[in-house]
């Protein structure tokens, strides 16, 4: 199958091109409605509020929501889907509109939750993605706003969800849709249990774990005295986060694969994330040296007690054989993450080995996709149950992701 191509499509007023779109539309008290995206500073003021009062992870707070709309070209912002109950804002979300065609004959019309659509863009890889609802009545203004946006808008193929932390009630039951989703664990450490030790992180893992840690400790410290060091000011930050890049995208790049940040919109995302929730104590930016040599930095996202260890850098070739200087960093940074008194450590989505072994508990992302009952999807489909029999006869067990949610 040929690789996907796209197009994007023009951000135009809903209240023109969707005028169903631009009416409210009530679910019990609460009245839906989709207009373009307003100013952000107006937009700003809106989502902080809600925020506040919602149980927001750091992907919808606006540190990462805002640092996006920021690095958007303006012809590219998304609708902006919001929610009232009684006059009072109790929802909010963004619609990015994206155009692709795979495999030289699947068109779509995409709308893509808090993401535009455009690989590039969403190259920054939003996790714990969601609607930004108000505490108490989540499911019904969740099932308010995803009604609206099947009912109300008529212009889509597919509404993708990407890194959803919980799954919206209703997807599987929606009229002339299929849901399509894909699951990927995310393993965490309890901060509590390993200060239930005493802060001894070791402890809380298994033999095998400790050993592998401890065996990789022992190797770098004959390479200088292993130390962490916090980020202190943003000038530093930002400095540190240009190291983890210098040993992040070598690394990456070797291995056949583009790295976190190979575009320019990725360095000015992050550029701008970290200027901005700096000052709100929500980026960590963490140093691990021997002696005066630098084994790896870690950028970690800091958001009501829980760490999101988004992106490493670490310098593999100071050591050799079976040891693992990744492990090393991360048991310092889980470390000093329970001594700072925060709740859980978080390695994210991925079923890799050392995030079990690492681990002391696991939860679900989800990435999805609500597609309309169309021919060419589901000759698509066809087409795919085909490759995998063929894979699966072939004995490679590789299974075609052709979409996120496949």
């Amino acid at each position: 199958m040929s690789a996907n191509t796209s197009t994007s499509l023009p951000n135009t007023p809903s209240s023109v091109d969707l005028p169903a779109a631009s009416r409210a539309q009530s679910a019990g008290t609460i009245q839906v409605r989709i207009t373009p995206c307003p100013e952000l500073k107006t937009l700003a003021t809106e989502w902080v509020a809600l925020e506040a009062a919602s149980d927001a992870s750091f992907f919808t707070s606006w540190s990462w929501i805002g640092s996006w709309l920021a690095c958007l070209p303006p012809g590219k912002l998304p609708d902006l889907l919001s929610a009232r109950s009684n006059g009072q804002l109790v929802g909010l979300a963004l619609l990015g509109r994206h155009r692709a065609r795979r495999h030289g004959f699947v068109y779509s019309r995409g709308i893509h939750l808090n993401a535009s659509g455009d690989p590039v863009a969403d190259a920054i890889a939003i996790e714990y993605n969601g609607f930004l609802v108000t505490r108490g009545n989540t499911s019904q203004v969740q099932q308010a706003m995803l009604d609206h946006v099947v009912s109300s808008l008529p212009d889509w193929d597919e509404f993708y969800l990407p890194g959803l932390s919980e799954t919206p009630i209703g997807l599987d039951h929606t009229p002339g849709t299929l849901y399509r989703v894909e699951h990927k664990p995310a393993f965490q450490v309890e901060l509590e249990r390993v200060r239930e030790k005493q802060g001894d992180y070791l402890a809380v893992l298994s033999q095998q774990s400790r050993y592998q840690v401890r065996k990789s400790e022992k190797a770098c410290a004959k390479l200088g005295a292993i130390t962490l060091h916090a980020a202190s000011d943003l000038s530093q930050a930002l400095v540190y986060l240009d190291g983890l890049k210098a040993l992040h995208q070598p690394y990456w790049i070797a291995r056949g694969k583009p790295g976190a940040f190979a575009s320019e919109f990725a360095n000015r995302f992050h550029h701008e994330l970290v200027s901005r929730a700096w000052g709100r104590g929500e980026i960590q930016l963490l140093r691990i040296t021997l002696g005066e040599q630098v084994l790896g930095y870690l950028y970690n996202f800091v958001h009501r007690g829980h760490v999101y260890n988004y992106q490493t850098g670490i310098d593999y070739s100071l050591l050799e054989g079976s040891v693992s200087p990744g492990l090393v960093c991360h048991a310092r940074a889980v470390s000093y993450c329970a001594v700072q008194g925060l709740e859980l450590y978080d390695f994210m989505a991925g079923d890799l080995r050392y995030k079990r072994a690492m681990s002391t508990r696991s939860s679900q992302i989800s990435w999805g996709v609500l597609q309309r009952d169309r021919l060419r999807f589901r000759a698509e489909d066809a087409l795919r149950s085909v490759k995998r029999r063929i894979d699966k006869h072939k004995g490679t067990g590789k299974v075609d992701a052709t979409t996120a949610a496949a």
